[in-house]
């Protein structure tokens, strides 16, 4: 639990079946040397249905949270019960309260569902941002107004949402050339509502440091452009997004969220069949493509 879970370390992957993902990469190359690299990016794979999300919602931090916390409980208790050589009656006492809180734990066995979700703002609106910024990008070369020296790269992953692995498989793969070029990552995830638009300082329940710098250049772009927005640390037991996998190997890393991003408050169409493209809002999507605009073209002109 704690190597997949929390820190999503691929410890069990033997253990499955493999299967062959694939990310959606293109690029636009600058008018002259290229000196920087931004990569804009999204996921266009979709979750599984959160059977918690939509039975008992709002029972959801207390079902996850109560469920892990008894699970390690009973963990450290088998291990009283195993060393400390207590008398028969507290170790049946301590095995009917293991048995009891099993009840709990067992009911993560029914957290997610066989069916998967449309998937529109998780996260395929953001594939869909990556894909039109690039073609605008092309557009403005063809016109004249191409960039002086950032190449513009933009990303689908696949298996974000099992365990950032798409992520996992370019970060690993262009390591190396993320040590000569300076790189920068503009990934998007969940872009529901403009008003809780935010970009994250960590990553993967806290275990991940991303860029504290590039975080705060998009918030500084959002208020320049007239939106509210803030930077701020990704909550424990909240998971993870692709920036993490990027980070981890050198690339300056922030995602852009606009969705509640707390264990009690979530947008009530994340992870269920409801998340479809009549739920997300145009300027939620809008203010995360103007940010971007304004971080290249600051990066580019080499203000930032």
């Amino acid at each position: 639990m704690t190597f997949e879970f929390f820190l999503y370390k691929h410890s069990i992957d033997f253990l499955y079946p493999k299967k062959t993902g694939k990310n959606v990469i293109a690029s636009v190359e600058p008018d002259g040397e290229v000196k920087q690299q931004i990569i804009i990016s999204g996921h266009h794979d979709s979750a599984r249905v959160f059977n918690f999300y939509i039975h008992q919602p709002k029972l959801y931090a207390l079902r996850v949270i109560g469920g892990i916390g008894i699970l390690a409980a009973i963990f450290l208790l088998s291990t009283v019960v195993s060393f400390a050589g207590l008398p028969q009656l507290y170790t049946t006492i301590l095995a009917i309260l293991a048995s009891v809180g099993a009840l709990i734990v067992l009911q993560l066995w029914f957290f997610a569902s066989k069916k998967a979700t449309p998937g529109a703002a998780d996260n395929l609106v953001a594939s869909v941002m990556a894909v039109e910024s690039l073609r605008q990008i092309s557009k403005n070369k063809k016109e004249g107004k191409g960039l002086k020296y950032t190449r513009v790269i933009a990303i689908s992953f696949d298996a974000e949402e099992e365990g950032l692995r798409g992520a996992y498989a370019y970060a690993k793969k262009h390591e190396n050339e993320f040590k000569l070029i300076p790189t920068y990552l503009y990934n998007i995830d969940c872009p529901y509502f403009l008003e809780d638009l935010f970009f994250l300082t960590s990553d993967i329940n806290g275990s991940v440091k991303l860029s504290d710098d590039l975080a705060d250049k998009c918030r500084i772009s959002a208020e320049r452009l007239g939106y509210k927005t803030e930077i701020k640390p990704i909550e424990f037991l909240t998971g993870g997004t692709d920036a993490a996998e990027l980070a981890k190997v050198g690339v300056e890393a922030t995602t852009m969220m606009a969705m509640p991003w707390d264990n009690n408050a979530r947008a009530s169409y994340y992870h269920t069949p409801n998340d479809t493209i009549d739920h997300v809002e145009k300027d939620a999507v809008k203010a995360g493509l103007d940010v971007f605009f304004d971080l290249i073209k600051q990066k580019d002109n080499n203000i930032i």
